[in-house]
């Protein structure tokens, strides 16, 4: 039996992966007409409140409220920490108990690639990854444990493990795992089978998908300055007094301007096939669950 909907939270949830194509998505998205995404891309206003593996969050509710267009077909947010299990929990129940039935997609690649990005993501910002390990340290040091069930570089990529705590809330039909290689190569079809799953006009294309976003060539590291500044309190305190929009505006000027070119890291052989053998399992549990092939994967 379907919950009650309530009429002001989101009906989508892009929940991840994180490092898989998120951002482009959430804009693709928000070219629909009958779909409205997030102002704030990330708002993971169901995560909770952990500063330690949370950078930022939007925990009022009606600040969170007014992140979306009110009368929307289709309202969505796109937060990665919502497939971070073990590492943060309790997302699913917290959505499901603010909320009707609403649709997830859930984004995935190759999850030894995922992991190198978002260590090179992690490494390029030096926010929050270089409490024990020096900012230039090698790719294997800075991973740490990769058995560690709470490695955040690591735990991402078990992509049924995430899963599963959805369907324990949620019925199977509400969600559509996409991998990012067919985004990516195969957008108009790709994008037309999230439209239908989602209930909106499938033909709907509109040249701003051709488009990426948050791609591995924008990189840069961002400057000692930068970082420092990022975590001064008041700094902080007045940037989320800002509206939305213009918080946003002026962080991607700060970033752009206080960064530099930067060569990013890359796991060598030996830790690549450390990696693999740790999620070929659970690679195989989501092909046999998605029943998609993954060709282009190196598991």
């Amino acid at each position: 039996m379907a919950r009650e909907k309530n009429t002001e939270m989101p009906t989508l949830f892009v929940i991840g992966a994180a490092k898989c194509g998120t951002t482009s998505l959430h804009r693709y998205l928000d070219l629909h007409p009958e779909i409205s995404m997030s102002l704030e891309k990330e708002p993971n206003f169901f995560a909770p409140p952990d500063p330690s593996v949370i950078d930022q969050r939007i925990g009022d509710r009606q600040a969170y409220l007014e992140l979306f267009e009110a009368g929307t077909p289709v309202r969505g947010e796109s937060s990665t920490s919502y497939s971070r299990f073990p590492l943060i929990q309790g997302v699913p129940q917290a959505i499901a108990a603010e909320t009707g039935d609403p649709k997830f997609v859930f984004l995935v690649r190759d999850p030894v690639d995922r992991a190198e990005a978002e260590l090179r993501e992690l490494m390029s910002s030096r926010l929050g990854t270089m409490k024990d390990v020096g900012a230039d340290a090698p790719p294997e040091e800075v991973l740490g444990d990769l058995d560690d069930p709470l490695n955040r570089f690591v735990c991402p990529g078990f992509y049924m493990r995430q899963i599963r705590p959805y369907l324990e809330c949620f019925p199977q039909a509400g969600l559509l795992v996409v991998d990012s290689d067919e985004l990516r190569s195969d957008r108009r079809d790709t994008m037309a089978r999230i439209f239908a799953f989602l209930g909106v006009d499938d033909d709907f294309w509109d040249e701003g998908m051709n488009e990426e976003h948050n791609t591995a060539a924008e990189k840069k590291r961002r400057s000692e300055i930068y970082v420092r500044m990022s975590k001064v309190p008041v700094l902080r305190a007045a940037a989320d007094r800002m509206p939305v929009r213009m918080k946003r505006d002026v962080f991607r000027a700060l970033r752009s301007s206080l960064s530099k070119p930067w060569t990013p890291p890359q796991l060598d052989d030996d830790l690549r096939f450390r990696l693999e053998c740790l999620y070929r399992p659970e690679v195989e549990d989501l092909r046999e669950f998605t029943g998609g092939k993954f060709a282009g994967w190196s598991i």
